[in-house]
């Protein structure tokens, strides 16, 4: 994503908090920062992508964190999957700094992130999306106006959930199939030729032809957000809540034995198990490619300009969302 902002003529200054990640800018010789301090001071746009709340929060109210060099010029687009109050609450912390907040996660994983085609799911103001609209479009396309801040982060939910659900019934069709010795490629085949054809089963299709299959997602969740989906609905009070948290049946074989039985108490089937207990199929393939040189810089739009701007008081983030 960073890469696809220095082709498109935007002058970077980047930071994370692993040295490895920043090696290659500075071989290129892009500037790379000390602490999220030093972006708020510096950049007119900073742009953050971590892994989760909690580093999230350590991003903007750490030890120099970026609350600390914010102060009034700038403009912090959020792009994590973080939860909804997550959102608000940094939202409410940088505008309190006199800053303008956009929410926009993206959907897609390596190979969009490389091509500049992440979905990008984007909230907050019309005025303020409107200034940032060019940026976000040099790292995704579509960028998608989801509603105010807050609606991005619930709308990557929206598709997280989705996803894990179509995965969820792909993998245990496949593993029916696979039990009544019908052949793999022929599966694939089917489901390629008719109404249920999409480009997550393209994409995925048997990772491999032997009985193990290839893990891509983390162990700790079959659906990236699915947790965070729960939290979200049970703090909004919802009754009919969907069972984000509940056991998902997923193609692959238990660690101990080929065999284990249906979360449903049905018969036992091979490679049939719960969550828990099972590999799991990716939701695409990891597509390594190597990055096409930089483009002719065009107009030299700079993301960020050398000023001596004094950090001010902020409100801790512990004052405004428990989660953040």
């Amino acid at each position: 994503m960073a890469w696809n902002l220095d082709d498109a003529g935007y002058e970077l200054l980047v930071y994370n908090r692993s040295d490895g990640p920043t090696e290659p800018f500075a071989d290129a010789g892009i500037e790379v920062a000390e602490s999220p301090r030093e972006l708020g001071q510096q950049a007119d746009v900073v742009i953050t992508m971590v892994t989760d709340d909690e580093a999230l929060a350590a991003v903007l109210d750490g030890p120099d964190g970026l609350l600390t060099g914010i102060n009034g010029s700038n403009t912090v687009i959020q792009m994590s999957t973080v939860t909804p109050d997550a959102t608000l609450a940094a939202a409410e912390t940088v505008r309190a700094q006199n800053s303008r907040f956009v929410d926009a996660p993206v959907s897609g994983t390596v190979g969009p992130a490389e091509e500049g085609t992440l979905t990008v799911l984007a909230g907050g103001e019309d005025d303020v999306l409107d200034d940032v609209e060019a940026i976000l479009e040099a790292m995704g396309e579509p960028v998608v106006r989801c509603g105010g801040v807050g609606d991005g982060a619930r709308m990557k939910l929206f598709v997280n959930l989705l996803l894990g659900d179509m995965m969820s019934a792909y993998a245990e069709a496949l593993t029916f199939g696979a039990a009544q010795d019908l052949n793999l490629d022929a599966m694939q085949q089917v489901v390629e030729a008719g109404a249920v054809d999409s480009p997550l089963f393209r994409y995925q299709g048997p990772v491999d032809r032997s009985t193990r299959l290839r893990t891509a997602l983390p162990g700790r969740s079959a659906v990236q957000g699915s947790p965070v989906c729960q939290r979200s609905c049970q703090r909004r009070g919802a009754d009919a809540a969907p069972d984000c948290g509940r056991s998902r049946v997923v193609l692959g074989r238990e660690r101990d034995g080929p065999r284990q039985r249906r979360h449903d108490g049905g018969a036992e089937v091979p490679g049939v198990g719960r969550r828990r207990d099972s590999r799991q199929l990716s939701s695409y393939p990891h597509r390594y490619r190597t990055r096409v040189p930089r483009r002719e810089r065009r107009g030299n739009t700079p993301l960020r300009t050398r000023s001596n701007r004094t950090a001010s008081s902020h409100r801790p983030l512990s004052e405004v969302g428990d989660r953040l």
